[in-house]
């Protein structure tokens, strides 16, 4: 993508209706590791969807959750079985922009959950505070079984709240 090109993000997209966006366009496409259902058939649809937008001349960022309600894993052994699903799903896409959960903290109120910190999330996407060496994390996982080179973007996150208290940003605007 061209720094002087246009910057239009679509969530949603439906393949059905072919509305004629500006190429490029920057699609937003949402994956689980853990859907309800049939992982390999939800990866297989989405890695679908991505190549047609990307056979187009689009861009495609890829939001990977854990499962509908859970963006990230909140447990070591959630940890575990999302990287599995990452090992499995990074084989069926290439070639596009990776973020793997999207405000995981929001849902799930860090006052309430000590596992949902930021000391955790980047555990989960690379690895920090385990052994120099140890790949098993997003970032690893990824890189070493996706079909193709892409870009990964670290999760963006909503504000954090002190135990008990408002969330950091709130708090600072408070008068």
């Amino acid at each position: 993508m061209s720094d002087d090109a246009p910057l239009l993000g679509v969530h949603f997209w439906n393949p059905a209706r072919t509305p004629g966006y500006p190429v490029p366009t920057l699609f937003v496409e949402h994956v689980y590791t853990h859907p309800s259902g049939d992982p390999r058939r939800h990866w297989l649809e989405m890695a679908g969807r991505c190549r047609v937008l990307r056979d187009a001349g689009h861009r495609v960022l890829l939001k990977i959750k854990f499962r509908v309600g859970i963006d990230q894993p909140r447990t070591e052994a959630e940890l575990d079985a999302f990287l599995h699903g990452l090992e499995a799903l990074a084989s069926h896409v290439g070639g596009i922009d990776v973020t793997f959960g999207n405000e995981p903290n929001w849902r799930r109120s860090a006052s309430d959950d000590p596992s949902v910190s930021p000391a955790w999330m980047a555990r989960v996407f690379n690895g920090a505070g385990t052994e120099s060496g140890n790949a098993w994390n997003a970032l690893q996982v990824w890189r070493t079984h996706a079909a193709s080179p892409c870009r990964i973007f670290v999760t963006p996150t909503g504000p954090f709240a002190p135990r008990g208290g408002r969330p950091i940003a709130e708090v600072e605007q408070s008068p």
